[in-house]
């Protein structure tokens, strides 16, 4: 088979230390890139001089310049749409978190299994840089409720055949069928951020194969948390994780009753935070805050509200 045409779309949001490093990372890859798709969620001035600087670096790179922060699913959406509209010719998209660096062969082992029968992605392993060890979590089927995500293996020897059927994948490194895209559709950019890889991914394996190669793996940032607790400006999070996840069992529902366990397992979790950030003293001077995104999570989740509903920006000026 002929050279297949793969571009790889990426997002960044003042981030361009981490954008450098795929820039770099795609660029010494085994299998040239036919292009490569910026999408800039509105940095900051500082990160946006940064970013141009460094597509100008690079022939294949096609920057684009979102007017506000449309959260990762928005960005991915845009860089979706821009490779539809302004690059038909490719066979696939290649889609990166900026903070994911694929080795050098990671895309040729992909592509190894191009031909088999149904499959419309395929999905690397992938490797934390600082912890030196698989994020297997990150590679899942759902529960028959849609309630939960259930990581295919225990480890990376767990997996016992080369390309292992998977439902749903992180946003680090798939890499889709271009028919696959045109016959589904793009990225759903109205969920912001948080869970839109696994609906995008989801929507894929419900109607071709999506699997993960075994031999094929990429490089991908460890996010450290430190105590655990959650500080009262990433507040916002907690929302779009539970709205969203009300979002995804209200279109995937296998049943009127699987719809309705999920719903109310998900419910529960979203009262317990409720619970927890008006008792836990880790929340105290922020009770209200927490409760109110969690409030607002199950208002907007049930009666199907989707969109840019709280703003990240607005939770930076608490400590």
């Amino acid at each position: 088979m002929g050279y297949e045409k793969v571009v790889l779309t990426t997002v960044t949001y003042n981030s361009s230390g981490y954008l450098e490093r795929l820039l770099a990372a795609a660029e010494s890859s085994g299998y040239p890139l036919y292009g490569i798709v910026v999408a800039d969620n509105a940095s900051s001035p500082e990160h946006a001089v940064r970013v141009k600087e460094l597509a100008a670096r690079h022939d294949n790179v096609h920057y684009i310049r979102l007017a506000e922060n449309t959260g990762g699913a928005g960005g991915f959406e845009a860089g979706f749409r821009y490779v539809l509209e302004n690059i038909p010719e490719a066979d696939w998209i290649w889609v990166m978190d900026d903070d994911a660096f694929p080795r050098k062969d990671t895309l040729e082992k992909l592509l190894a299994h191009r031909d088999i029968p149904g499959m419309g992605a395929l999905a690397p392993l992938i490797f934390g840089n600082e912890l030196q060890k698989m994020q297997i979590y990150h590679h899942k089927k759902l529960s028959r409720c849609l309630d939960t995500d259930i990581t295919i293996a225990g480890s990376e020897e767990d997996l016992t055949e080369e390309c292992t059927p998977i439902e749903a994948n992180a946003f680090v490194g798939p890499l889709v069928k271009m028919s696959v895209v045109r016959d589904i559709g793009v990225p759903d950019g109205s969920l912001f951020i948080y869970g839109d890889d696994t609906e995008y991914t989801y929507r894929i394996s419900r109607k071709y194969g999506l699997y993960l190669v075994k031999d094929a793996v990429i490089g991908h940032r460890d996010v450290f948390t430190g105590s655990g607790v959650r500080r009262p400006n990433e507040f916002w999070k907690d929302y779009y994780k539970f709205r969203n996840r009300f979002l995804l069992i209200r279109k995937y529902r296998r049943s009127a009753k699987d719809g309705l366990t999920g719903t109310l397992i998900v419910m529960k979790r979203a009262l317990g935070g409720i619970k927890a950030a008006l008792m836990s003293p880790a929340f105290r001077g922020h009770r209200a805050l927490l409760a109110s995104c969690y409030l607002k999570a199950l208002g907007d989740g049930l009666c199907g509200r989707s969109g840019k509903r709280l703003d990240p920006a607005d939770f930076s000026k608490y400590k």
